[in-house]
């Protein structure tokens, strides 16, 4: 390469580029790299830390026999809790949304918002602000199924005794996922 600037770079420069960054990252390991961070996570006061929470919302949505792309979103939701926590489902919904479908990309990017309308004993936001906060979303064609997704996988999912199974349980989602071809968004 020979560039010194983006815009002096050929159109063979580009292709090289494509070609060799197609090689170099494969976005289902960097995905899981980001969800082993919550692995020996502290669980800063929830009965399990991020990564079981992640795994145990991922069985209960096998167990549900929902789609691929909904057991790799409940992998993912809070992957980026480590390094955004106040916007960390926007963060884990842009990471997934070349290769999820705009109802999947729009409930992990919204989840934080509305899982706030199950926090009834929260200082702040069981005082109605939640609601507030959640409103304007309702009329929203994905809100509720964001809803369910909020109470049947992610509100339940900090039970130390659930029999939660491994990653490896989910290999099968994860490579029909991010085998898709992704999509450019814009």
């Amino acid at each position: 390469m020979t560039f010194r600037r983006m815009r002096d770079a050929t159109r063979q420069e580009w292709e090289d580029i494509e070609r060799l960054e197609a090689e170099m990252y494969d976005p289902a390991v960097g995905a899981l790299s980001l969800l082993q961070t919550l692995r020996d996570a502290d669980p800063a006061g929830h009965p399990v830390n991020g990564y079981e929470h992640s795994l145990q919302a991922a069985t209960r949505a096998l167990r549900a026999g929902d789609t691929d792309e909904m057991i790799v979103a409940c992998l993912f939701h809070d992957a980026a809790v480590g390094i955004a926590p106040a916007n960390h489902g926007q963060v884990a919904a842009e990471i997934l949304r070349p290769y999820v479908s705009d109802e999947v990309f729009w409930v992990v990017g919204h989840h934080g918002i509305v899982q706030k309308l199950s926090m009834v004993n929260h200082p702040y936001w069981g005082s109605g602000v939640a609601e507030e906060l959640v409103g304007p979303l309702r009329s929203h064609p994905y809100f509720e199924r964001t809803r369910r997704f909020c109470e049947a996988y992610d509100g339940m999912s900090f039970d130390p005794m659930y029999d939660t199974l491994p990653l490896e349980a989910f290999e099968p989602q994860l490579n029909a996922v991010f085998a898709r071809e992704a999509f450019r968004p814009a």
